[in-house]
């Protein structure tokens, strides 16, 4: 990238918010279990009910393996769905 597009670009957008755009790579995607927006790259991946859940920290994480371990997935199911 030359100097020339960087000044040329800060000015349009400010500085600040030119250099710290999101790259493509780091687009922010939703926990399965708590919603929050997490980096791509810090997605955790966790076996839920037969299927690979992205969470965003092993908090989560572990609070699917106890709702599975407890077999609760449908009443789990049923939450996720009154709060949709």
């Amino acid at each position: 990238m030359s100097l020339a597009f960087i000044f040329k670009r800060s000015t349009q957008m400010g500085l600040l918010s030119f250099l710290f755009q999101p790259k493509p790579h780091e687009v922010k995607r939703p926990c399965f279990h708590c919603g929050e927006l997490m980096r791509e790259r810090d997605v955790l991946l966790q076996t839920f009910d037969g299927a690979a859940r992205e969470v965003c920290c092993h908090g989560c994480a572990g609070i699917l393996i106890l709702i599975e371990n407890d077999g609760m997935q449908l009443e789990y199911r049923k939450m996720r769905m009154q709060k949709a």
